[in-house]
């Protein structure tokens, strides 16, 4: 054998050790994929028994305070109790829903809503004992818009949550609602049309340069301050 019919062999042969190697990552790629595939259909199976068994309790307790709020007087200690307990089951109601959400594979079960109402409802609940507070400012007439009411509530806690915790002391939250028409030209992944938009804005301490960058970590709650936050954020 010749020494250019050596080094011709030596390159096939490394050419199939390659194109084996390839295979064989390929295959262990593939096998990764698929146990993380069963096991989020895993998560999601028992996301949506656990929503169900969720639902069947919240049933029971919403359904007891209904009946005493009959033999309760109206504006009463005792009525405002009931009520603020009626609020936290209608919001355990969402998490719930949220699960069934996640069983589903994520995809969002969007209505027609009142955004405004929500945004007063939501931020109430969020602020209540609270030193913050908040000015809702909406444009007339808005019109209903489709939304995933358990994600946008999330959301709405989420921010507004932060914002109260950035003012330890106090402050105003101001909440503006309108209208607005996207014509396409932008980086926005929505198609051409009429949507509502919100700007939320706080006189808190705001957010360390440092930390912007990771903001949308849903592992990290803590990039709003410079110091320490309450607990529970």
């Amino acid at each position: 054998m010749s020494a250019a019919d050596s080094n011709s062999f030596e390159k096939e042969l490394m050419g199939a050790a390659a194109n084996l190697a390839g295979i064989a990552t390929e295959h262990h790629l593939f096998n990764i994929s698929a146990l993380k595939s069963e096991k989020m259909e895993s998560l999601g199976v028992l996301a949506g028994g656990l929503a169900h068994d969720f639902n069947n309790l919240l049933k029971a307790i919403v359904g007891n305070l209904s009946l005493a709020q009959l033999d309760t007087e109206v504006g009463s200690p005792q009525d405002r109790a009931l009520r603020s307990a009626q609020q936290a089951s209608d919001r355990a109601r969402e998490v719930a829903g949220r699960l069934l959400t996640f069983s589903r594979g994520g995809a969002p079960v969007t209505h027609a809503e009142a955004v405004v109402d929500l945004l007063r409802e939501t931020a109430s609940f969020i602020l209540h004992g609270s030193k913050a507070v908040f000015r809702l400012n909406a444009q007339p007439d808005l019109p209903l818009a489709r939304i995933d009411r358990g994600q946008f509530n999330q959301a709405l806690e989420n921010i507004v949550l932060n914002a109260a915790q950035a003012m330890p002391d106090g402050g105003t939250i101001d909440i503006d609602v309108a209208t607005v028409h996207y014509d396409g030209v932008g980086i926005l992944p929505i198609a051409v049309g009429d949507y509502l938009r919100i700007d939320i804005r706080d006189t808190g301490i705001g957010i360390a340069p440092q930390h912007l960058h990771r903001i949308f970590d849903p592992r990290r709650r803590r990039w709003r301050y410079r110091r320490e936050p309450a607990p529970g954020t």
